[in-house]
């Protein structure tokens, strides 16, 4: 897509863009403004190593995409399974759920925006040797997830949940459970130089796991701010120097 349009189907259930497992499903270029809104974007993926970005949604910059009422469902990728952006993403009472990629599971978005609202990410994964982010990576941007759930993703190495890496973000009111990795199970942050931050307003962190450290949140090197959150029944399993922090480690 190189012209801003609105799809606009019937429901989720009932309009499917299929991608068969041949290619991405959808790709959004240029300086457009695009609206997806009641349909199903399934089976897509993008198995070239280096251009493999979104199997079933790619955003390039300086693009705006905002699905509403989507579900990406079951797309495969090397770098988000679900959705790659680079643009401005806008998930509002959308679906993210059961995609896979070696790095970003569910979403990737890198050096865009990218809100989440009354939306759900589950049940994706990054499970090759060194994978991360199983359910949301967020890369030298800003993010506002707002009254969303991330729950039941997995990624093998750093952050089963949500993991950021130099990038503004700020979660409320929502949930982040269930989620499982080797290092920061439900939250896995890093960081390096300001503006860069983290803030949980009114969120709950549980029932996450890790196997090294940080069963609910790992921070490293980047400001954290919890209001009026809930961490509990989080939990890690490993032991000596990976063993550290079942509901939170925070280090410099």
């Amino acid at each position: 897509i190189s012209s801003s349009v609105s799809i606009v189907g019937a429901n989720n259930q009932d309009t499917i863009l299929d991608g068969n497992d041949y290619d991405t499903v959808i790709e959004v270029m240029g300086s457009v403004a695009v609206t997806l809104e009641r349909i199903e974007i399934r089976n897509g993926s993008q198995a070239e190593i280096d251009a493999g970005r979104g199997g079933g949604l790619y955003v390039n910059t300086p693009s705006t995409v905002t699905l509403r009422h989507v579900i990406v469902r079951q797309n495969t990728a090397p770098s988000g399974g679900g959705i790659y952006s680079k643009g401005a993403l806008i998930l509002e009472s959308s679906k993210v759920i059961g995609d896979h990629a070696r790095t970003g599971g569910g979403i990737i978005s890198a050096g865009g925006t990218l809100r989440l609202t009354d939306s759900t990410v589950r049940n994706n994964s990054a499970n090759v040797s060194g994978a991360t982010g199983g359910g949301v990576i967020i890369v030298n941007g800003s993010a506002w997830i707002i009254r969303s759930r991330i729950v039941d993703n997995d990624a093998l190495a750093y952050d089963g949940g949500i993991y950021i890496s130099g990038a503004e973000v700020v979660i409320r009111a929502s949930t982040i459970s269930g989620n499982n990795s080797n290092i920061g199970g439900g939250i896995a942050a890093e960081g390096s130089a300001s503006p860069e931050f983290v803030a949980l307003l009114t969120t709950t962190i549980s029932g996450n796991e890790a196997r090294g450290w940080g069963g609910g949140v790992s921070s490293v090197s980047i400001p954290l701010r919890i209001q009026n959150s809930t961490i509990t029944a989080n939990s890690m399993t490993g032991t000596g120097t990976l063993g550290e922090g079942g509901g939170m480690y925070v280090g410099a």
